[in-house]
């Protein structure tokens, strides 16, 4: 008698996420995380609101280097404000407090864990550390009341990369090899070889140190618009001394100047940092680091930094670039990547919106797309001033109504208006808008989405070459959308 045979109820185990795989392989390694017992034992004590301050002096005093580093520090103009000498840790502790302890052991930590390991790894480690007092000292500039959270931020800001570095280097050459021979962006890069950005691997193993979560929210790659609140402001601080660091130390020199000048352009309004306040951020970090590494008898000429950062400096004293060369080196940089063929649209969008927010002279630039039944357009990126409130508001019918919206969507034509300071259309007092312009993107015949820039002051007429580029990254952005649709 035969019998039926019963579907069987096992469910296929679920494949663990690259990022979850790589992560397994890494926790796996013998010698991650390598970490001192006396500092484990520090990092759960300052998190114990009982813990005492012989306790925590106690465990210091157990590891000569960290000693060291903490009586520095408490000598230093950000904590001794009196002149004299700090001579004892108990009086060091007592007056950096629990938190700035514990943001300097978890630094200490990380880069004598990774800083003996193969020459790849140890330039990042001095990356790191120049990334770490970048921020610390534009922490200090920016009126940020915890130098050593930033410094701490700073320091783990690429961590990401360094695992990769250490742990899967032919992946980590290939990645390189992306973004140098295919001029291909780093996250889009590491997203091709890997299938996951740096950014995210960091914040996976943040939680595994007990770190604040505050560490990990900086590791996020740009902010965009004032900070709004003392951890966007960390996370601007973190963001700008890390492309401080890679402006100065990791750019080739023919795209130095171009870096520097975005960072001033991009983060000094924001930060209300001047060239000369980058300068002076740059020169005293070049100063720590040196000290640091001279401890662990590492020479800055071994690592190719000292002559990269001497020509920085030189960058830096000299006239800024024509807007217009900036211009379009910041156009190629958008031609190349869409030509690659392997990016983060996302990236590029924020890449054009900058282009077209410099080049037209408009506050803000909103990139707007269609919804699904094409009733409907809604802003989902922008840069400028006020954006974080203005995207919102952007949201509206596309509806035969005569207005510059249909216009722009439903005729595919370019709008620019000048409404004046009273706005006669309802688009353009819903945005409080009285000068704008809207910039269909069609993909494929299809109208997927618009660019839309806006002001309220007056400024004089874009030229015709202004307008050929705010087209051209038009053109590039509906190409962009084209081949992340098309695969």
């Amino acid at each position: 008698m035969s019998g039926k045979r019963g579907l069987s109820t096992t469910v296929p185990e679920e494949k663990p996420s690259p990022l979850e795989a790589r992560l397994s392989e890494i926790l796996q390694e013998r010698d991650f995380p390598a970490l001192a017992e006396h500092v484990q034992e520090l990092l759960l004590k300052v998190q114990d609101e009982e813990s005492t301050l012989r306790q925590v002096t106690n465990i210091i005093l157990k590891d000569v280097g960290l000693s060291l580093r903490v009586l520095r520090t408490a000598n230093s103009s950000q904590y001794n404000r009196s002149g004299r000498p700090i001579l004892t840790l108990g009086h060091a502790v007592a007056l950096m407090g629990l938190d700035s302890i514990r943001d300097i052991a978890a630094s200490l930590l990380l880069f004598r864990h990774f800083h003996k390991c193969p020459p790849a790894v140890r330039q990042l480690m001095a990356l790191s550390l120049f990334n770490a007092n970048h921020a610390r000292i534009t922490a200090m500039m920016c009126h940020y009341p915890r130098f050593e959270e930033a410094y701490l931020c700073g320091m783990f800001r690429n961590l990401g990369e360094v695992l990769i570095a250490c742990y899967f280097p032919k992946d980590y050459a290939a990645v390189l090899t992306e973004i140098k021979d295919r001029r291909t962006l780093e996250r889009a890069a590491c997203r091709k070889v890997l299938g996951f950005s740096y950014e995210e691997l960091g914040q996976a193993i943040i939680p595994r140190w007990n770190l604040p979560d505050r560490v990990a929210q900086s590791m996020r790659p740009e902010t965009y618009g004032p900070p709004r609140d003392e951890a966007h402001l960390l996370q601007a601080i973190t963001c700008f001394s890390h492309e401080l660091t890679t402006a100065v130390h990791r750019d080739e020199p023919d795209r130095l100047r171009a870096g520097l000048r975005r960072l001033v352009d991009t983060h000094g309004p924001l930060l209300e940092l001047r060239l000369a306040d980058m300068k002076e951020i740059a020169e005293q970090a070049m100063a720590e680091t040196r000290s640091t590494l001279q401890h662990l008898n590492i020479p800055l000429d071994e690592l190719r930094l000292e002559a990269q950062m001497e020509h920085a400096l030189e960058t830096l004293h000299a006239e800024p670039a024509p807007e217009g060369c900036l211009m379009e080196q910041m156009a190629q940089e958008v031609k190349s990547a869409v030509k690659s063929g392997t990016f983060d649209l996302n990236i590029v969008l924020m890449m054009i919106l900058e282009t077209i927010h410099r080049s037209a002279g408009y506050s803000h630039v909103l990139f707007c797309l269609v919804s699904d039944d094409h009733k409907e357009v809604q802003a989902r990126l922008g840069i400028g001033d006020g954006v974080e409130d203005l995207i919102p508001k952007f949201q509206f019918q596309i509806s035969a109504d005569g207005g510059p919206l249909e216009a722009a969507m439903r005729n595919r034509m370019d709008v620019w208006a000048d409404e004046g300071p009273e706005a006669e259309s309802s688009f353009a007092r819903t945005l409080g808008a009285g000068r704008f312009g809207l910039l269909p993107v069609v993909v494929g015949q299809v109208v997927a989405g618009c660019f839309y820039c806006g002001g309220q002051e007056p400024a004089p007429p874009i030229s015709r070459t202004q307008l050929d580029l705010v087209e051209e990254m038009r053109d590039l952005a509906a190409a962009a959308i084209g081949r992340i649709r098309a695969s």
